[in-house]
C-alpha cells in the first residue's frame, strides 16, 4: 500500500535544512548571529524520519504483502547510502590535500566511524563539542544525525514488530512511555555530560518517537476534515514554535531536554493538521520549499564538508566567502541528487544486485582508503606533542605529588574531593590551564594536596557575569560551586591560571576570596600560545630550526593576550596577593621566549604545556614560589 505524498512535509524539510545551513554560516546581523536556534533544524529532521518511517512499517505492516525487513533496509540504504558514499569519495583528495597530520588524522576516523554508521560514538568520545570554533574544520562532523538515524532505523522496526505481535493494543501507551523515558533522560544527562545527551541515540530517541506516536495515532484514529478550528489554528501555532525555536533557543539553553519540546512539537502540529485549504500546508506545499525539500538531504550531506573545507582555507572568512560556499553547496547538492540519489533510489532502474555490486566494493575502497590516511597521519605525529602525554599527565600525575582532578571523574564539583587531614590543601582554579599550574606548582611542593576546580573555557565568574554572555551549562554549573561559602571549606590557599580571562572576572573572584577569608592566593601568568598544532609544524618542517622558526612566525597576539600579565600583576597589586610572570622568568627578550626544552616543544598543542616544560617551568619558578605563602605554609 503507498503512502500517499504530502508536500508540506518536504516543505518543513525545507525549513530544517536552510536552519541548518544558515547556523553554520555563522552570519552576524546588528552583532546577534542569525538564526542563532538553527542547530534545532535537525530537530525537526528527526520527527519527520520517525514519521514517515513508522507510516511505511505500517502500512505494509497491515497490507497483505506484509512487511519485509529485508525489503526495508534495503530502502534506507538506497536513501542513506550512494550520496553518503560520493560525498566521502570525492572528500578523500581534498582532505589529503589541504588537512594536516593532526586534522587528516581526525578526520580518517570520522569518515571510518560514518561508514561504520557510529559518527556520533566517535564524536562523542573524542569530545569534539558542536558548537565550538575547532568543530567548522571538522568536514563531517554533521554525520553524527546520520548515525543516529540510521541506529534508529536498525533497532526501531525490531521495538515496533515486537510490541504488534504482544502488545498491539497498547501500542500508543508503549510509545508515549519510551518517549517520556528518554524525554526524561536528555532532560537529566544535558547538565552533566552534554556531550553523550546531544550526540547519542538514547536521548535523541524521544525526537524520532514523536513522529512514530504521531504515525500511530493518525493510522488508527485518523483526523477528521471537519476539525476546522484545529485544522485553521493547529498548523499555525505549530509554525510559530519552529521559528521561535529557531531564533531565540542558543546552543548553551539545555538542549536536548525540555526546550526541544517546542520544535518537536511544533513539527508534530503541522504534520498532525496540515490539510490542503490551511495557510500554512498551502505555503509549505508551494513549489520553493518542495523544491528545496526534495534536495534536503544532498544539501545537508554537502554543505558542512563544502563549509568546513573553506573554513580550512580561510580561517577568517567575510560575508562574500560564505555565499560562495552555499551558492558550491546549491549547485552541487542539485546536481548530486539527479545523478545519485534519484537514480539509486529507483529499483527498476539499478536493481538489487547492481545496488549491491557498487555499494559493497565501494564502502570497501572508502574504508581502506580511510584506513591508509590514518595510518599516514598517525605515522607523521611526534610522538613527544600529542595529547597522549598530556592526558597521562592530567590523569596519573606520574604519581609526584597527591592530586584530586574532578572532571577526571565525570564531575564539576571540587568538593567532592577528599581532603586531606595531614596535608595543606590547595585548590588550583582556571580554564583548562589549570592543571598546568597544578603540574608546576605541585612538582615544586609535592608535600601538599591539590585540588583542581576547572573545565575548558570555564573562567572563574560571578552570577552577573554570566548573565552578560553566552554561556556553556558546564560554565554556570561550575561558578556556581566555586562561589559558594561551602567551596572554600578546608582549603588553605587558592592559585589561578587561565589562559586570558578577561581582568573583571579575576577581579571579581578574587574579591570573593578575600571577603571570605581566603588571603593565601597566588596568581599565574599566561605564557604562548599558537595558530597551529605544534604537531603541524613538525609535518611541515624538517629541522627543529625550521620548526621553532615557524612557531615563532604564528605567534597569537591578541593585544587581551599579549597584555594579560600586566592586567595580573595590577590586579594582584590592589589586592596585596601573589604574582607570578612566567614570561619574565624564562623570556630574555618578547621575541625571545623558550619554545624548545632541548629537544621537546613547549606545548603538546596551541598553549597548554607540554609535560617537560611544566617541569621545566616548575624549576625555573621554584625560587619565587618559594618566597610565596606556599614556600611557609
Amino acid at each position: 500500500m503507498k503512502l500517499a505524498y504530502r508536500p508540506e512535509i518536504d516543505g518543513l524539510r525545507a525549513i530544517a535544512v536552510l536552519a541548518v545551513i544558515i547556523y553554520h554560516l555563522d552570519l552576524v546581523v546588528g552583532g546577534t548571529q542569525l538564526l542563532k536556534g538553527g542547530f534545532l533544524g535537525v530537530d525537526v529532521f528527526f520527527v519527520i524520519s520517525g514519521f514517515l518511517i513508522t507510516s511505511i512499517i505500517m502500512s505494509e505492516y497491515h497490507s497483505s504483502q506484509g512487511f519485509s525487513l529485508v525489503n526495508f533496509y534495503e530502502r534506507r540504504a538506497r536513501r542513506l547510502l550512494p550520496a553518503l558514499f560520493t560525498v566521502i569519495l570525492l572528500s578523500l583528495p581534498v582532505a589529503w590535500y589541504l588537512l594536516l597530520p593532526s586534522q587528516l588524522e581526525d578526520f580518517a576516523a570520522s569518515v571510518l566511524s560514518t561508514l561504520a554508521f557510529g559518527s556520533n560514538f566517535y564524536w562523542d568520545i573524542s569530545l569534539q563539542e558542536y558548537g565550538a570554533e575547532s568543530a567548522q574544520l571538522m568536514p563531517f562532523l554533521h554525520t553524527w544525525t546520520l548515525a543516529v538515524e540510521e541506529q534508529y532505523y536498525i533497532f526501531f522496526p525490531l521495538i515496533l514488530l515486537a510490541i504488534y505481535k504482544w502488545w498491539k493494543s497498547h501500542t500508543v501507551a508503549i510509545l508515549l512511555a519510551l518517549l517520556l523515558l528518554s524525554l526524561q533522560l536528555a532532560e537529566f544527562v544535558t547538565p552533566f555530560d552534554h556531550s553523550f545527551s546531544f550526540y547519542m541515540l538514547p536521548t535523541r530517541f524521544w525526537e524520532l518517537l514523536a513522529g512514530s506516536l504521531l504515525a500511530n495515532i493518525l493510522y488508527y484514529h485518523p483526523r477528521k476534515d471537519n476539525d476546522t478550528l484545529l485544522s485553521k489554528t493547529m498548523p499555525v501555532f505549530g509554525l510559530y514554535l519552529i521559528v521561535h525555536s529557531l531564533l531565540f533557543i542558543d546552543f548553551e539553553s539545555g538542549h536536548p531536554g525540555f526546550v526541544t519540546l517546542l520544535p518537536v512539537v511544533g513539527t508534530v502540529l503541522i504534520i498532525w493538521f496540515a490539510n490542503k485549504d490551511e495557510l500554512v500546508t498551502k505555503v509549505l506545499s508551494g513549489r520553493p520549499f518542495v523544491a528545496v525539500g526534495l534536495v534536503s538531504y544532498s544539501l545537508y550531506l554537502w554543505h558542512y564538508p563544502i563549509f568546513a573545507f573553506g573554513h580550512i582555507i580561510d580561517r577568517s572568512p567575510g560575508t562574500d566567502d560564505k555565499f560562495y560556499w552555499l551558492l558550491v553547496t546549491s549547485l552541487v547538492s542539485v546536481g548530486a541528487y539527479y545523478l545519485i540519489e534519484k537514480p539509486f533510489r529507483n529499483k527498476k532502474r539499478i536493481g538489487r544486485k547492481v545496488f549491491l555490486g557498487v555499494m559493497i566494493p565501494l564502502m570497501v575502497f572508502l574504508s581502506v582508503s580511510a584506513l591508509a590516511l590514518l595510518t599516514s597521519a598517525s605515522s607523521s605525529q611526534f610522538e613527544g606533542v600529542d595529547a597522549k602525554a598530556e592526558k597521562q599527565k592530567r590523569v596519573t600525575w606520574n604519581g609526584s605529588f597527591e592530586v584530586c582532578h574532578p572532571v577526571n571523574e565525570g564531575t564539576l564539583d571540587h568538593r567532592k574531593c577528599k581532603l586531606s587531614n595531614d596535608k595543606k590543601n590547595i585548590l588550583v582554579v582556571g580554564d583548562s590551564m589549570a592543571p598546568d599550574a597544578a603540574w608546576i606548582v605541585g612538582k615544586s611542593f609535592p608535600e601538599h594536596r591539590y585540588i583542581i576546580s576547572n573545565c575548558g573555557g570555564c573562567v572563574p565568574m560571578t552570577v552577573e557575569q554570566l548573565s552578560e554572555r553566552r554561556r556553556p551549562d558546564r560554565l554556570e554549573k561550575i561558578n556556581k560551586i566555586r562561589y559558594s561559602k561551602s567551596a572554600l571549606i578546608g582549603i588553605d590557599g587558592v592559585v589561578i591560571m587561565t589562559l586570558m580571562a578577561p581582568p573583571e572576572y579575576i577581579d571579581s573572584y578574587v574579591d570573593f576570596l578575600k571577603a571570605n577569608g581566603v588571603s593565601n592566593i597566588l596568581i599565574f601568568g599566561n605564557y604562548l600560545k599558537v595558530k597551529d598544532r605544534v604537531s603541524d609544524y613538525y609535518a611541515r618542517h624538517n629541522s627543529q630550526e625550521a620548526i621553532e622558526s615557524a612557531i615563532r612566525d604564528h605567534f597569537f597576539t591578541e593585544e587581551r593576550f599579549v597584555s594579560y600579565d600586566d592586567s595580573m600583576k595590577a590586579l594582584a597589586s590592589k589586592y596585596s596577593v601573589e604574582f607570578i610572570s612566567i614570561k619574565s622568568h624564562v623570556c630574555r627578550s618578547k621575541s625571545e621566549c623558550p619554545v624548545f626544552i632541548k629537544d621537546r616543544p613547549f606545548s603538546w598543542d596551541r598553549h597548554h604545556y607540554s609535560v617537560e616544560f611544566s617541569s621545566y617551568l616548575s624549576g625555573v619558578l621554584k625560587e619565587s614560589l618559594e618566597n610565596t605563602w606556599l614556600g611557609s605554609l
